[in-house]
C-alpha cells in the first residue's frame, strides 16, 4: 500500500488510463488480452477460466540447495542458480531436472550472470573473486581478482566489456572483460561507508546506483566520473537498488520492507511503497519501468504498479526467504529462487482494476459522478475532479448546513436543502452550465428532511409532523401538506417515476402517498428508525433499510414484504440501468446483489471503511470513499477482459485455492466463493463443480454461497449435470431443499434452467425438488375469499416472481365472504411459452423421466393442466375431424360402395389428416417414429388413400372370370386386390380412433391399458400356440393307433388337428376316444387347455389391469404430455420465445396445504391402493375358482355320455 503522502503514480498519462478504465477498457498492463465477451458456451467459459487459474499458479522444482543467486539463460530453458552451500548448479525447465552441479569450493555463491550468449557464466561470493566458467560443464575459464571481502553483485555492459560489481568491502568497482589477465583489470569508482550490497547499471549505461549498510543510496556519473547524489531517506539497511530505464527515478529496498523511490534528476523522494514485512532482498524492474517485482525475506514476491498505482500482486508460494526475482523478457512471467530449496516460474497476474488516492485535506462526505467529473461534498462545499483527481472547480455552501444533498439520476443537476440561522433554502445546480438554477427560499418551521421529484417540478420538504409538497414555480403555499407523523420527519423519497412519495420518522412509522392526487395510501411500521428509503428504477420494489441493520424489501404495488436481508447497513443503494443488479457498500466492501431474487453475486474489499459511492453514468466504474480516501474500481458486471474481482490484498491465494480445487482437495474457504471471474461470471461453485468437487460445493451451498448462472445462462448445478457428476448433484439439490426447508423461499430460485437436465438424467431426488416447488403466498394484503362459482384453481404465468391480486385477469372473483382461497407460486421459473423449443424439450424430458414419483408432485400436475386447458381444444377439433372421417367411411362401406365418386368426401378428410401427420414428421424429425400410433396413421392414410386411387382409375377391382365345371362353362365376378386393401384401411382407421379416448380423463388410462395388454398378451399366444400344436401333434399320434378325434375319418391332415386342438384351447369339447388309454388323454387335453390356458390368460389380465391402474395418474399425465407435445410442436411461430416464467395459482386453501403432505398421507394412499388391489385379487379368485369348477363338471358329464353310449 502507498503511504498517504506519496501516493501518486509515477508514469505520466495517467488520465488516459483511468478515462480508458472508466469506459470499460480494461487495464491491460503487460499485453493486450483477447476480449472474451462473446465467449459463450460453458465449455469454453470453463476452459478460459480454468487454463487462466492455472497458468498463473507457480511451476516449484525442487533442487537441493538452497538458492542465493539466480540467472536464466536467453532461451529461458534453464536455471542458473548458485548456493549458499557454495554449489553452482543448472536446472532444465522442461524435465524439472538438476542437469549439472559444480560445488565451486568458494563459499556461498551471492552473484552471477550469463555472457557470450550463454557460453560463459560469472559468478561470485563469499570468496571475494569472480569465476569464469564454461556453461557447458562449468569448468574454470578465468578468475578475476581485486575486491578484498565478499562480492554481492555482478553487472555487465550491453557489449560485454565490461563488468561493475560491488562488495563488503565497501567499494564499487569497474573491471575491463577484454584486458588480458596479467594487466590490471579493475578500478575502483567510489567508496560507500559501509557494505555495498548491491549495484545497478542503467540502461543507457551512463550511470551506475548502488545500496549499502550505511543507509544511502548513491548514484555516480560514469561519464564525469563523480557521484551525483546520494539519498539518505532510508533508516535502515538498504539491500537493492535500480535504475529506471528512462531514467525518470532510482528504486531501492531496504532492511524494514519498504520500497523507496526518488526522481532522477531531482533526487527528491515522490513514494514509499510499503507491504513487505521484512527484507526487500532483490528487485527488477520491467523494460519500460511501468512495474517493478521485489522478493523479499518474508517469503513472498511483490509486483507493484508503478503506472497507476493499483495494489501490488503478492506471489505466494516460497516457504523461505526468496533472494531473487527476475522478469522474464516477455515481461509475463518472474523467475525466482529461495531458501526453501526451490527455483519457481510464475505467471504474472493482472493488476485488480483499482486505484486508491488519498486526499490531501479534504474529507467527502459524499461522492458522485457525470460523464467526465467527480463531484463530492466536503466542509467547504461541493468540489468537482477530473478523472486525474485534479479539482476544477468548487460549488461554495457559504454558510450554510446541508439538510439533504441531491445528486439527480441523469448528472444533469444537483440540489442541496440547506439551512441557517436566516432560514432555509433550496439551491439547485446545473452541471451541464456550472451554474446555479435554482435558489428558493422555503417558508416554513423547521427543516429535517427534503427531496425533488425526478420532473424537477416538485419537492418536498419534512418537518416536524407535516410533509409539505411544493411546486418549485409557485412557492407561495405547499400544492399539499400531510399531517402523517407524531414527530420529525427525518427521511423522504420519490419513486423513479415520480407517482409515490415516502416519508418516515424516528419511530420507525412509513407513509406512502400517491403523488398523482396527493392522497395518503399506505402505512409500514418497522421496529426501528429508517436509515435508507429508496425505489428500484423499474418502480417494483420499495428498500427500506433500518437503523437495527436490516433491509426490507417490498413490493411497490402490494406493499407486501419480498425479503428481508440481515445484518445490513450502508448508506446508499445503487440500482443498475438495466435493473438486473443492485450494489450497495457495507463496511469496507462493496457489494453485488442479483435484482431477481436479491442474493450476493460478489463483494469488493476496498480496505476503507466506506461513507459513500456512485458509479458513472455508463456504470463501467465504481467510485468509493471513504472520507479520507477515494477509491476507483473497475465494474465487474461490465468488464470485457479476463478479470478477478474480490479483495485485492488476497488475490494469489484466490489463485491457489482455485489451483488446488482444480488439481486435488482443499479445504472449504467461504471468503473466496464471493470472488468472481469476469467476463464469464463465474465463481469458485462453479470450479467446484466443474471439477467434481461435491464436499466443497455442499459447504458453499449450505453457507448460503453465492449461486448464480454464468454469462452463458449455466449454474453451477446445470454444470455438474452436463458432466454427469452424480455426488454434486445430490450435493446441490439437497444443500437447496435443505434451506427452502428452512424458510429461504428463493433458495431454488436458480434451479429452472436444470429442471430438464435433471429429469435427463433421471435424477432420483427430483420429485422431492417438484414437491417444494410451489409455496404459499402470506401476503397479507392479497384476498381471503372469492365467489363460490370460482373454477378454481386458476393458474398464470409470467415473468415477476412477487404474485399479486392483480396478475388474475378477473378481479370481480374476489368478495369479502364467500369461498376460501390461497396465492401460490413456483419458487423457479420454467420454460412455459407453448411451442417454444425449450418448453417442448422440458415437457420431453417430464415425458421420458423413470422417476415417476415426479407425476404425483402438485407443480407437475398444475403444469400440465394448465398446458392442456390450452391446447386440448386442437386436439377436440382434430378429433371431430376423426369422426367425421369415421362417419363418411362407414357410410361409403354400408350404402355407397358402388359410388365410386363419393369416394372423394373421406378422401378430402384422410388427406388433411395425412398432411397433418407430415406436418408432424417435418417439426418432430425422427423422434415421430417412436410412437407407435403414428405408424398406423401413416399405413392408414397410405392404404385408404391407395384405395381411393385403385377405385378412380379402375385398377384391380371387379373382374369376371369363366371357369368349366362339369363340362359347363360359366361366368364369375371377382375382385383382385381394391377389397384387401379397403378392409386394412378401415381396419387402422378404426384402430387409429381409439386413441381419442385420451381426450377424456376417464378413459384416458384404457389407451395405456391397451398398449400394455398387448404387451403382456405376447407370452400367452407364445404358450397357446405351443399347447396348441403340441395337442394337435398328440391327438394325430393317437389316431394312428386308434380312433380319437374326427380328423381319423378324414384325410388325417395336420391341419385339421390343428383346427380342433385350438377349439379345445376355446373350450369346445370333441372327440371320440376310442378306449380307456385315449379317453384319459382326451381327460387330461380337456383339462390343460380350457382350465388351466383360462386361469393363465385371467392371471396375465389381471396383472396388468392392477399395474395400469396403479398407475393411473402417471399414465395419465404422460399421455397428457404427449399430446401438449404433439401440439405444441405444431407452434413455429413460438419456437424462439424461450422465456422463462412463475407459476401462479389462485386456489383452494387445501391446495397448497403443503405440510399435509408427509410420510402418513403416503401411507394412507397406498394402504386404500393396496386394499383394492386385495379386492380386485379376490374378485378374479372367485371367477377362476367358478370357471374350473364349470369346465370339471363339463367334462364329467363329456366322459359319461360316451360311456354311457359305449355300454
Amino acid at each position: 500500500m502507498a503511504d498517504k503522502q506519496l501516493s501518486e503514480p509515477l508514469l505520466g498519462g495517467q488520465g488516459v488510463e483511468l478515462q480508458g478504465m472508466r469506459t470499460s477498457t480494461s487495464l491491460e498492463f503487460f499485453s493486450t488480452q483477447a476480449d472474451f465477451s462473446q465467449v459463450g458456451a460453458m465449455k469454453e467459459e470453463l476452459t478460459h477460466a480454468s487454463s487462466y487459474l492455472k497458468e498463473l499458479a507457480p511451476v516449484m522444482i525442487d533442487t537441493p540447495f538452497q538458492g542465493s543467486a539466480l540467472a536464466m539463460t536467453k532461451d529461458e530453458h534453464h536455471y542458473v542458480f548458485g548456493s549458499r552451500e557454495g554449489r553452482l548448479g543448472i536446472v532444465d525447465r522442461n524435465t524439472k531436472q538438476v542437469t549439472l552441479d559444480i560445488d565451486l569450493k568458494q563459499g556461498s555463491i551471492w552473484t552471477m550472470t550469463l555472457i557470450e550468449n550463454d557460453k560463459y557464466v560469472l559468478s561470485a561470493g563469499a570468496s571475494g573473486t569472480i569465476k569464469k566458467l564454461l556453461f557447458s560443464d562449468l569448468s574454470l575459464v578465468d578468475e578475476f581478482t581485486g575486491h578484498t571481502d565478499e562480492i554481492n553483485f555482478i553487472n555487465i555492459s550491453s557489449d560485454e566489456s565490461k563488468m561493475f560489481t560491488c562488495s563488503d568491502d565497501r567499494t564499487v568497482r569497474q573491471w575491463d572483460l577484454k584486458a588480458p589477465e596479467s594487466s590490471e583489470r579493475s578500478e575502483v569508482l567510489y567508496y560507500h561507508n559501509g557494505i555495498v550490497y548491491s549495484c545497478d547499471l542503467s540502461l543507457d549505461e551512463k550511470y551506475i546506483a548502488s545500496s549499502s549498510a550505511d543507509r544511502t543510496v548513491k548514484v555516480y556519473s560514469l561519464n564525469e566520473k563523480r557521484e551525483l547524489a546520494t539519498m539518505t531517506e532510508p533508516s535502515s539497511l538498504v539491500w537493492c537498488v535500480k535504475i529506471a530505464g528512462n531514467n525518470r527515478f532510482v528504486t531501492a529496498g531496504d532492511q524494514e520492507g519498504i520500497v523507496w523511490i526518488w526522481e532522477f534528476g531531482t533526487w527528491n523522494l515522490t513514494k514509499k511503497l510499503l507491504g513487505h514485512q521484512d527484507r526487500v532482498r532483490y528487485m527488477s524492474l520491467s523494460l519500460d519501468s511501468s512495474f517493478l517485482v521485489t522478493a523479499g525475506l518474508d517469503h513472498v514476491i511483490k509486483v507493484w504498479d508503478l503506472k497507476l498505482g493499483r495494489k501490488e500482486i503478492t506471489l505466494i508460494g516460497h516457504t523461505n526467504w526468496v533472494k531473487f526475482a527476475l522478469i522474464s523478457k516477455d515481461q509475463k512471467t518472474v523467475f525466482s529462487c529461495a531458501d526453501d530449496r526451490k527455483v519457481a516460474s510464475w505467471k504474472i497476474p493482472q493488476f485488480s482494476e483499482q486505484i486508491t488516492h488519498e486526499h490531501e485535506s479534504e474529507i467527502f462526505e459524499t461522492v458522485d459522478a457525470s460523464h467526465s467529473l467527480i463531484y463530492a461534498r466536503t466542509s467547504e462545499g461541493i468540489i468537482s475532479y477530473n478523472l486525474n483527481k485534479e479539482r476544477q472547480q468548487v460549488l461554495p455552501m457559504e454558510s450554510w448546513e446541508v439538510v439533504n444533498y441531491e445528486f439527480t439520476a441523469d448528472g444533469a443537476y444537483i440540489y442541496t436543502f440547506v439551512s441557517s440561522s436566516e432560514g432555509f433554502r433550496l439551491f439547485g445546480w446545473s452541471l451541464e452550465t456550472n451554474s446555479r438554477t435554482v435558489d428558493i427560499e422555503i417558508k416554513q418551521e423547521n427543516l429535517y428532511s427534503g427531496i425533488v421529484f425526478p420532473n424537477r417540478l416538485f419537492f418536498a420538504t419534512g418537518e416536524y409532523v407535516r410533509v409539505n409538497a411544493w411546486n418549485i414555480e409557485n412557492m407561495e403555499k405547499p400544492v399539499h401538506t400531510f399531517r402523517s407523523h407524531k414527530g420529525q420527519v427525518t427521511k423522504l423519497a420519490v419513486s423513479s417515476n415520480g407517482k409515490r412519495m415516502f416519508s418516515s420518522d424516528p419511530s420507525g412509522v412509513i407513509k406512502i402517498y400517491n403523488t398523482e392526487n396527493w392522497q395518503e395510501i399506505h402505512t409500514l411500521t418497522e421496529n426501528s428508525s429508517p436509515s435508507l428509503i429508496q425505489t428500484s428504477r423499474d418502480n417494483e420494489y420499495l428498500f427500506i433499510a433500518t437503523s437495527d441493520n436490516e433491509l426490507k424489501i417490498y413490493s411497490l404495488e402490494t406493499m407486501n414484504l419480498a425479503k428481508t436481508i440481515l445484518n445490513f447497513n450502508c448508506s446508499k443503494v445503487y440500482f443498475t440501468i438495466d435493473n438486473d443488479y443492485f450494489v450497495h457498500n457495507q463496511g469496507e466492501n462493496l457489494w453485488i446483489r442479483d435484482m431477481d431474487n436479491f442474493e450476493l453475486i460478489t463483494s469488493l474489499n476496498t480496505h476503507k471503511q466506506l461513507k459513500d459511492f456512485t458509479l458513472t453514468p455508463d456504470e463501467s466504474m465504481i467510485i468509493a470513499t471513504s472520507g479520507t480516501s477515494t477509491t476507483m474500481t473497475s465494474n465487474p458486471l461490465k468488464s470485457q477482459s479476463l478479470n478477478i474481482f474480490g479483495d485485492t490484498e488476497c488475490l494469489y491465494d484466490f489463485i491457489q485455492y482455485c489451483y488446488k480445487i482444480m488439481t486435488s482437495q482443499v479445504e472449504h474457504n467461504k471468503e473466496f466463493d464471493t470472488w468472481i471471474i469476469e467476463p464469464f461470471h463465474i465463481n469458485a461453485l462453479h470450479l467446484y463443480a466443474s471439477f467434481n468437487q461435491a464436499g466443497l460445493l455442499a459447504e458453499a451451498v449450505k453457507n448460503h454461497s453465492p449461486f448464480f448462472p454464468s454469462r452463458s445462462g449455466h449454474t453451477p448445478l446445470g454444470i455438474t449435470i452436463e458432466k454427469k457428476f452424480q455426488d454434486c448433484i445430490d450435493s446441490i439439490c439437497t444443500g437447496l431443499l435443505e434451506r427452502q426447508k428452512q424458510g429461504d423461499v428463493w433458495a431454488l430460485y436458480h434451479l429452472g434452467e436444470s429442471i430438464k437436465g435433471l429429469a435427463t438424467l433421471n435424477y432420483g431426488g427430483l420429485h422431492d425438488i417438484f414437491n417444494h416447488s410451489l409455496f404459499r403466498s402470506e401476503d397479507l394484503a392479497l384476498p381471503k375469499f372469492c365467489l363460490e362459482s370460482a373454477k378454481l384453481p386458476q393458474v398464470l404465468v409470467n415473468h415477476h416472481p412477487i404474485i399479486t391480486q392483480h396478475d388474475f385477469p378477473d378481479q370481480n372473483v374476489f368478495t369479502e365472504e364467500g369461498k376460501a382461497v390461497a396465492f401460490g407460486q413456483s419458487c423457479y421459473r420454467l420454460p412455459l411459452t407453448p411451442g417454444s423449443e425449450s418448453s417442448i424439450d422440458f415437457l420431453q424430458s417430464i415425458l421420458d423421466c423413470q422417476n415417476e414419483q415426479i407425476y404425483y408432485s402438485k407443480i407437475v400436475s398444475v403444469i400440465l393442466n394448465m398446458k392442456w386447458e390450452n391446447v386440448r381444444w386442437f386436439i377436440g377439433v382434430q378429433s371431430v375431424v376423426y369422426i367425421v372421417y369415421l362417419v363418411l367411411l362407414a357410410t361409403y362401406s354400408i350404402y355407397y360402395y358402388e359410388d365410386a365418386w363419393f369416394m372423394i368426401f373421406p378422401f378430402i378428410v384422410s388427406t388433411v389428416l395425412f398432411l397433418y401427420e407430415g406436418m408432424q414428421l417435418y417439426n418432430s424429425g425422427m423422434e415421430y417414429f417412436d410412437d407407435l400410433w403414428n405408424y398406423v396413421d401413416i399405413f392408414r392414410g397410405l392404404l385408404f388413400n391407395l384405395y381411393c386411387i385403385l377405385v378412380w382409375f379402375g385398377i384391380g377391382g371387379k373382374v369376371e372370370v369363366n371357369q368349366i365345371i362339369d363340362g359347363v362353362s360359366q361366368t364369375f365376378t371377382t375382385s383382385d386386390y381394391q377389397s384387401p386393401i379397403f378392409t386394412l384401411a378401415v381396419l387402422f382407421s378404426w384402430l387409429r380412433g381409439i386413441t381419442y379416448f385420451k381426450l377424456f380423463q376417464r378413459t384416458r388410462y384404457l389407451i395405456k391399458l391397451i398398449m400394455e395388454a398387448s404387451v403382456d398378451i405376447v407370452s400367452f399366444f407364445i404358450l397357446l400356440f405351443y399347447t396348441t400344436m403340441a395337442f394337435a401333434f398328440i391327438m394325430q399320434a393317437a389316431d394312428n393307433i386308434g380312433k380319437f378325434s374326427q380328423c381319423s375319418e378324414q384325410d388325417k391332415a395336420l391341419s385339421c388337428y390343428i383346427s380342433t386342438a385350438y377349439k379345445q384351447n376355446l373350450g369346445e369339447l370333441s372327440g371320440d376316444p376310442a378306449d380307456i388309454a385315449a379317453s384319459i388323454l382326451f381327460i387330461i387335453i380337456c383339462i390343460v387347455n380350457p382350465v388351466i390356458m383360462l386361469n393363465l390368460l385371467i392371471s396375465i389380465m389381471g396383472d396388468t389391469y392392477g399395474r395400469v391402474k396403479a398407475g393411473k395418474v402417471i399414465a395419465d399425465a404422460r399421455e397428457l404430455a404427449g399430446m401438449i407435445i404433439e401440439v405444441e410442436t405444431l407452434m413455429n411461430w413460438n419456437r424462439d420465445d424461450n422465456k422463462m416464467s412463475f407459476i401462479k395459482i389462485l386456489c383452494e386453501e387445501s391446495f397448497l396445504n403443503f405440510e399435509e403432505e408427509g410420510v402418513d398421507v403416503r401411507i394412507k394412499a397406498l394402504d386404500e391402493l393396496i386394499g383394492k388391489l386385495k379386492d380386485k385379487l379376490s374378485e378374479n379368485k372367485t371367477e377362476v375358482l367358478n370357471t374350473i369348477s364349470q369346465s370339471r363338471n363339463s367334462i364329467v358329464n363329456a366322459i359319461r355320455e360316451k360311456y354311457v353310449a359305449r355300454d
